[in-house]
Order: structure tokens, then sequence, then C-alpha cells
């Protein structure tokens, strides 16, 4: 599937509207130009008791840092690329990242011997879909009205902040089409 037309011929035409959370993909799918990539790493930790169940952040001009422990694991983050497709990482890109952390939160502990370095359990790297506005919005205009789009993307690195209160209103522009559509 590469355009929204695929999409409807792919249903058979039996759906009443679409909710396009596609993130980055609506700049192919839905030819959004105003869509693109924040690409984040993040470093994964054994769990570290001694600072469990924890968050920790801080902003600088340069970065973000943040520390997030839980009992599965102790994420750390912080990179904000924008306009960055790249899905590697490279060592001084973890190392600085650990470092970071390491200041902000001394009490980040190798499990047994060696570093916090022979601790990680993984390194992801994530595109985020940046706007510079969230797309929240109904649109008639490309497939036309019998067949609304709900468009909910462009969180960047908000998304799980702004996640309840996005999913509300596109519940409530849900709920509109589908009361519209039974009149």
């Amino acid at each position: 599937i590469t355009t929204v037309h695929d999409l409807v011929e792919y249903f058979n035409h039996s759906v009443d509207l679409i909710i396009n959370c596609s993130g980055i993909g609506s700049k192919y799918l839905f030819n959004d130009l105003n869509v693109f990539p924040i690409r984040g790493i993040l470093v994964v930790l054994h769990p570290q008791p001694a600072i469990m169940n924890k968050v920790f952040h801080t902003l600088s001009k340069d970065s973000v840092t943040y520390v997030i422990s839980r009992e599965d694991g102790c994420f750390l983050g912080g990179s904000t690329n924008y306009y960055d497709y790249n899905q590697t990482t490279t060592s001084e890109e973890v190392d600085a990242i650990i470092e970071r952390c390491c200041q902000l939160v001394p009490e980040i502990k190798a499990q047994k011997q060696g570093s916090v370095k022979d601790n990680i359990v993984n390194v992801w790297v994530g595109l985020r879909p940046g706007r510079n506005e969230i797309r929240l919005e109904s649109d008639v205009s490309l497939l036309g009205s019998k067949l609304p789009i709900i468009h909910c993307y462009g969180h960047g690195g908000s998304g799980w902040t702004t996640h309840w209160g996005c999913a509300l209103e596109v519940n409530n522009l849900v709920k509109q089409h589908l009361t519209k559509s039974k009149l």
C-alpha cells in the first residue's frame, strides 16, 4: 500500500472513515511535505535498583538528557536530530548519551564488573514524526465527503505527553462523522 487510494481499494470501499496515524509515512501516503523525521536514540541498560521507578530529565541548548528507570530496564536518552533518516548509531553517540546520563544521575552503575557500557541491553533508534504543528483534523478533500480522513500525527518528541488529549479529540471527530453518516 503506497497511497491512500490503495488503502481504500484494499478494504473494498467498505469503511466509513480512515484514521491516519502513519507519522512520517504521511509524507508519502498523503503527500504531506510538512512532516519530517526527528531521530532519537535510546540506550537500554539492565534495571538499576538504586533509582528504580524514577525519572530524571534536563535540557540544554545542545541536548536533551533523560533517564527513565523501570523494573524492566533503565532507559537513557537524549538525541534530537531533525531531518535525519539514519537508523543506525555510532559508538560516539552512545558514549555521549551514557556520559550525560551518568552526570545527571551518578547512581547509574554497572551491574557487576565492568563499566556502564558493558551493561547495555539494547540500543534503539527511532524516527519521530515532526511537523511545525501537530496535524489533528478531519479532511474530506482527498477522497470526498463520503470517506473522511482523520489525521493525527506530527507529535515529534511529545507523543507521550499529548497522546491522551489527541486520542480524545480523534474520538470526538469520529463520533461527529459517524453521527453525520447515520443521518
